[in-house]
């Protein structure tokens, strides 16, 4: 009936603006990409006058420029004794190259038993900022003995401007206060031919009080405060670091080259990483970017860049 027609548009409408260019959707709380084409035949089926995806889907961002596709949580988690399935994903991002996954999450590891289900909730494994190897959000179990998310960010600004040169998105949150006094500010700029990215990764104390608390964090810290920003690649991406120029070379599958480069104020490496995908055995073995800098001030950042460069 029109009842049901318009609810499907409606739910339409989000999936057009979750879909990254290959028309899989983001591993965000325990999503998966789905079954190639899947999403693309449920959505032939509504009848729907505008096919423009949004821009906000769902407590999403999504930025597209020519063939790259950027999809960031920008929401704060759903909370409380039924928060089974939430993430700590605030300020983590997703990145396509047209069909091809460069940036992703480790993904749900729930096929893959307990364990693997609970540390893919975690902040680190995601792609995003972690202190201290620390989460910005608490996990607890429930009565039934399921894990909940009991603590997490609860203000999530977000502001979206258009410039000559691209389009910028900057959002924070401030899941971190209580631990380090300082919100985590990410602003991503994707130029208008989708051929660069460029990102910042923030960490500010402003208020006398949030400055009191880095302080007290800082003195029981010995060996200082350090903030590493988690890059997950997919496992298809072959990564070579150049150490001398301190870059990471990123040859796609389809012959596509992405070059990852940082401002020189953070340790750049290559580490481990896990890739959980629906329908496989085991978890596939990847890589992940990681860059380390040092927190000690009021403000302390990083600034990064994914270029195209084939």
């Amino acid at each position: 009936g029109a009842a049901v027609q318009s609810i499907a548009t409606k739910v339409a409408t989000q999936l057009r603006g979750l879909r990254h260019g290959d028309g899989s959707l983001p591993r965000f709380h325990g999503a998966s990409r789905g079954q190639p084409g899947q999403l693309d035949a449920a959505l032939l089926t509504v009848t729907s006058k505008s096919k423009s995806p949004r821009e906000d889907p769902m407590g999403f961002q999504r930025l597209v420029s020519g063939s790259t596709t950027v999809l960031m949580d920008a929401a704060p988690p759903f909370v409380g004794k039924q928060a089974a399935f939430s993430h700590l994903s605030a300020n983590a991002f997703e990145m396509y190259s047209g069909r091809v996954p460069i940036i992703v999450n480790v993904g749900s590891g729930i096929q893959f038993g307990t364990d693997f289900f609970e540390s893919s909730r975690e902040a680190a494994a995601h792609s995003n900022l972690v202190i201290d190897h620390k989460d910005f959000g608490r996990f607890d179990k429930n009565r039934s003995g399921r894990t909940v998310l009991l603590n997490a960010p609860k203000e999530t600004p977000i502001r979206r401007t258009r410039a000559i040169d691209g389009t910028r998105l900057q959002a924070a949150h401030d899941g971190y206060l209580a631990d380090y006094g300082v919100r985590h500010a990410r602003t991503l700029d994707l130029t208008i031919d989708g051929k660069g990215l460029r990102g910042e990764d923030l960490l500010a104390a402003q208020s006398k009080s949030e400055l009191k608390v880095l302080k007290k964090a800082l003195q029981e810290t010995a060996g200082g405060l350090k903030a590493k920003v988690h890059f997950h690649l997919h496992p298809d991406v072959r990564a070579t670091l150049n150490r001398k120029e301190g870059k990471v070379s990123l040859d796609l599958p389809n012959g596509v080259t992405w070059t990852f480069a940082q401002n020189g104020k953070a340790a750049l490496a290559l580490e481990p990483s896990l890739y959980f995908q629906q329908w496989a055995s085991e978890p596939r073995d990847t890589q992940q970017i990681v860059l380390t800098f040092p927190v000690k001030k009021p403000v302390s950042k990083v600034t990064w860049s994914l270029v195209k460069s084939s």
